[in-house]
């Protein structure tokens, strides 16, 4: 029987730090090297360039990160506890089906954002 219930804030604990992190280090890092390519300060950077450069980051990195957290919930046993109880009483995926989708869906960002990266240094 499937029963509806919130995900533990365990998930949201691994998860949250981990997009914020990687998407400030990875949108910073991109802006960085699109201003050292075009040897301009990195406040001098087009508006359009920006938003081309750090929006499609952010939409690739978000797979990315639900992708590495799960690997963390996996491989702590105290987090892992959590997941498996979770999975038992909801009937939601596993480990590695959700760690299939969530390749699938990050193959599919790349195909979308990574034009739209190359785009944003080549305009």
């Amino acid at each position: 029987m499937t029963v509806s219930r919130r995900k533990p804030l365990a998930y949201l604990g691994v998860f949250l730090p981990l997009l914020v992190a990687g998407a400030v280090a990875l949108i910073g890092m991109n802006l960085s090297h699109y201003a050292h390519a075009r040897a301009v300060p990195r406040g001098a950077v087009p508006p359009l360039n920006g938003l081309l450069l750090s929006l499609p980051v952010l939409l690739l990195w978000i797979p990315c990160a639900l992708w590495l957290s799960n690997w963390i919930l996996y491989l702590s046993p105290a987090l892992r506890r959590i997941a498996e109880r979770y999975v038992l009483e909801t009937d939601a995926k596993g480990f590695r089906g959700s760690q299939r989708d969530l390749a699938r869906l990050a193959a599919l960002a790349a195909l979308l954002c990574i034009p739209l990266i190359i785009l944003g240094y080549w305009i």
